[in-house]
């Protein structure tokens, strides 16, 4: 089966190139490297030792791409992170993920992402501090909030702009009736799971899609 490695790296490489060992990583695999913006050297560094190892040891094969995270602003950060793993996340394939470099921040931004592409995620681990052990994320206790069909067209809705419930009715009834008490229901619902709130309180009242909700939805889409 194909795997996308998802890597967070710091200064130490050398967590990034046990993981990659670890996972056993052939030609047909990708593997995506997470830094915070605008690295220093120490951080170019790693990078550039991961390449040369990659290269010595399948040639030009291997396609590893290394995205910039603005890791100072939470679900920008987690926007990037989701958009970067989604674009290169081919059919078929599943996610593994090694956490063990980098910020703190990088590292928490890159778990919630994970969290939020559910079943796509395979595994996520991190090594300790002194390399003598490796922990196993267990991300089925972490769940995304559970959606169905009819949710994420409403969340489709939201994700273009805000609505008020009489526009949003007007969308969701285009393809088959949908009276606004369901509809109501349906937006309690969607913003006790923290994915949309009201902007506005009024008649009609105007929602909006939240950070964590647009984040989910792109995971999705």
């Amino acid at each position: 089966m194909k795997k996308l490695i998802v890597l967070t790296i710091g200064f130490d490489e050398k967590y990034g190139l046990k993981a990659l060992l670890r996972k056993g990583i052939t030609i047909e695999d990708k593997v995506l490297v997470l830094v915070h913006e605008n690295p220093g050297s120490g951080v170019k560094a790693s990078i550039d030792e991961l390449k040369e190892v990659l290269s010595k040891a399948l040639g030009n094969e291997v396609t590893m791409d290394v995205v910039e995270v603005p890791i100072w602003d939470f679900f920008k950060a987690s926007m990037v992170i989701t958009e970067a793993i989604k674009e290169r996340l081919e059919e078929g394939a599943k996610v593994r993920a090694a956490l063990s470099s980098g910020s703190r921040a990088l590292i928490l931004e890159t778990i919630f992402s994970l969290i939020m592409l559910g079943d796509a995620v395979e595994e996520m681990e991190a090594d300790t501090e002194d390399g003598r052990a490796v922990i196993i994320f267990p991300k089925g206790v972490l769940r995304p909030p559970q959606v169905d069909e009819t949710d994420i067209e409403i969340l489709s809705f939201l994700f273009e702009g805000d609505k008020d419930t009489n526009e949003l009715q007007r969308l969701m009834s285009a393809k088959r009736p949908f009276p606004k008490s369901t509809l109501f229901k349906r937006l309690i619902i969607l913003r006790d799971k923290g994915l949309v709130e009201i902007k506005k309180r009024g008649k009609p009242s105007i929602w909006t899609i939240t950070d964590v909700g647009r984040i989910y939805y792109r995971a999705l889409s």
